[in-house]
């Protein structure tokens, strides 16, 4: 589903790509006693008679236990473009993506780390119980702090050989693909929920048009804010994406802004407008305050 009149300001974004499977056979890990795989709920059935995606916020350092399909292929989203999995368990584990594909023929638990890629600042903790159950999906979601350290710890860097024109393809691509999954009422890969902060906001230098910011999404070096955008003119008139702007703490730089569903708009008539902001990581402590004021 394309998205229309699809903005970008060009240069403006750092993704890294690749994607690695590693096994530590030399890292022993303790065993995880089956008293503690009590405490795991299994997932609710649908009224159709299958399991729902699970959706679990984690923060590194703390083991989260997931009941997943035994004998099954189990699919984990990770929030990490390039996830890396270290396990000693001999359950078979497969990276396509962001995503971490788990099979186990065995009642065992399994217990995985997954890290963005090389980078070992960040590591979550999984341990999954197999049970007799379907096939299963995991997607996982970091707090927007956790995504602030990812950031800090893993710039953006391009792979040997590659041009920049090169990394500017793979960004504009990236950004079309996240801005479908918006308009098609998803949340977008690689980026977690998080609610409004009273200082994000959306302007659009246009006579007639009202924004209100409704949602937000962190990633590793941008910023997503939705907002329902109102035509308050007696007249119809096209949305100009060129002229809407987002402002927020430690956020600036427009990557992109795309309207969906609509562009004209009648009197009264909203549309959904995404604006992408690139995070600069900055607080308040670092600001330094004007002279002037």
């Amino acid at each position: 589903m394309p998205i229309r009149n699809f903005v970008l300001m060009m240069g403006l974004m750092g993704l890294s790509c690749g994607a690695a499977v590693a096994e530590d056979s030399a890292v022993a890990l303790p065993p995880v006693p089956a008293s503690v795989l009590k405490t795991g709920s299994a997932p609710e059935p649908t009224t159709g008679g299958g399991i729902t995606p699970q959706t679990i916020k984690v923060s590194p350092g703390i083991n989260e236990i997931v009941t997943v399909a035994q004998n099954h292929l189990n699919r984990i989203v990770t929030p990490f473009p390039s996830p890396r999995v270290r396990t000693v368990s001999r359950a078979e584990t497969q990276v396509e993506g962001n995503v971490v594909y788990v099979a186990s023929n065995s009642e065992d638990p399994v217990t995985l780390y997954i890290t963005p890629g090389e980078n070992e600042a960040l590591a979550i903790s999984l341990t999954l119980a197999p049970k007799l159950i379907p096939p299963r999906e995991i997607r996982l979601e970091l707090a927007g702090v956790e995504y602030s350290r990812l950031a800090q710890s893993q710039p953006a860097s391009k792979k040997a050989g590659d041009s920049d024109d090169t990394v500017q393809q793979e960004h504009v691509a990236q950004l079309k693909t996240t801005l479908r999954e918006l308009a098609l009422m998803q949340s977008p890969s690689g980026f977690s929920a998080r609610p409004v902060t009273a200082n994000e906001t959306v302007y659009c230098d246009q006579a007639g048009i009202q924004t209100t910011v409704g949602q937000a999404f962190d990633g590793r070096h941008t910023t997503i804010l939705v907002a329902k955008t109102v035509n308050t003119t007696p007249q119809r008139v096209e949305l100009d994406e060129r002229a809407c702007v987002g402002q927020g703490a430690g956020v600036s730089d427009v990557v992109a802004v795309a309207a969906w569903p609509e562009v004209w708009l009648e009197p009264g008539q909203s549309t959904e407008l995404f604006v992408v902001m690139k995070q600069r990581g900055i607080t308040d402590e670092q600001i330094r305050p004007s002279l002037l004021h």
